[in-house]
Formats: C-alpha cells, sequence, structure tokens
C-alpha cells in the first residue's frame, strides 16, 4: 500500500508521471539485459530448460510491474498515448532478450525434437512452453493475467513470430530428417518392409 501511494504521489501531487514511467522503462530494460546476458552463454537442452525459467520469471515481473503501477498504467500511460506496462514489458523482451538468443533457442529446439523423434527422452513440457512463448510474443496490445493460479498473456493473436521463429524451421528440419531417413529406408529394407 506504501508503494501504491509513492505512486500516486508521483504521479499527480509531483506530476512527474512522465519520470516514473522513465523508471520503469529502465527497470523493465535492465532486468531483460540481464536475462539475455544468462541466456547467450547457454547451449542446448540447458538452454530451453533456463529460458522457460527465465520466461516464467519474467511473467510474474510483468505482472508485478502492473499491479505495482496500475495508476500510473490506467491514468497517465493511457493519457500520454503510450504502451502500457505490460506492452512496455513485451518488447523490451524482444528486443533485449528474445532476439539476441533466438537462434540459439530455435537451434536447440530442434535438436530437441531431433532427440524425440530418436526415441531420446526430452523434456516435452518445455517444448510446448517454448512454443506457447512465441504465441505469446506475437500478440497486439499484450496484457498479462492471474489465472487459476497461472500467469497468462492475452492480446489479440498474431503468430507472426512463432511462423517466423518455429514453424518454419521445424518444417525444414522435418522435411530434411525424413528426406535423410527416406533414402536409408529405402536402401536397408525391401518394397514391403519399406510400405509397413
Amino acid at each position: 500500500m506504501k508503494v501504491h501511494n509513492v505512486v500516486i504521489n508521483e504521479c499527480d501531487a509531483k506530476d512527474n508521471a512522465f519520470g516514473l514511467h522513465e523508471f520503469v522503462q529502465r527497470a523493465i530494460r535492465d532486468f531483460c539485459i540481464d536475462m539475455m546476458n544468462e541466456l547467450i552463454e547457454i547451449r542446448e537442452a540447458t538452454l530451453l530448460k533456463r529460458y522457460m525459467e527465465l520466461w516464467n520469471n519474467f511473467k510474474t515481473y510483468t505482472l508485478s510491474l502492473n499491479k505495482l503501477f496500475a495508476y500510473l498504467n490506467r491514468y497517465h500511460l493511457k493519457n500520454m498515448a503510450t504502451k502500457s506496462i505490460s506492452e512496455e514489458c513485451m518488447c523490451t523482451f524482444k528486443k533485449e532478450t528474445w532476439t539476441p538468443v533466438k537462434e540459439l533457442l530455435q537451434q536447440a529446439t530442434m535438436q530437441a525434437i531431433e532427440a524425440d523423434r530418436n526415441k531420446e527422452e526430452i523434456n516435452r513440457q518445455a517444448i510446448r512452453d517454448i512454443i506457447q512463448s512465441y504465441k505469446d510474443m506475437g500478440l497486439i496490445t499484450p496484457t498479462v493475467r492471474l489465472e487459476d493460479g497461472r500467469i497468462v498473456w492475452h492480446g489479440v493473436k498474431n503468430y507472426s513470430i512463432y511462423v517466423e521463429s518455429y514453424e518454419q524451421a521445424f518444417l525444414e528440419h522435418t522435411r530434411r530428417n525424413y528426406a535423410q531417413k527416406a533414402g536409408q529406408w529405402v536402401l536397408e529394407f525391401n518394397a514391403i518392409e519399406y510400405i509397413n
């Protein structure tokens, strides 16, 4: 409650909504850069696991900022015709955290899918969660809410990031994988075995 009163005081009495908004922007940017610095050094399956941990931390961080600065969000940012805190968080995450590691993340995801195709044990839930994060990052006017104990992003659906960063790579990887396997199967099996 004390923090909420400080936010209202900064926004109204001191007319410092702009300064407070700049403070929030810097805090978001610093948080996202710290996550990127951690992820850039990690590879393969460890990267997938840590990315999901940081993504979940980021959702919690965004929800907390939304609650903490609800007054700023509701009255001042809306009147200044600027992004909400949720939108600011998502845009900053994409720019500062996800963009520098997206290729590493894509490679690690494809390696995990390949391992699954080879009947190796993988964390399928992590793959599902990463795919969902791609869908969430594509949302237009994203907001974050707590639903049934889970933090969930909402907004107008836009699958451009999902298509560019996952689906296209997945389809190409799948095409190459099964073209290679089909060539091996032709050499190894007779016609009846190949069909079965």
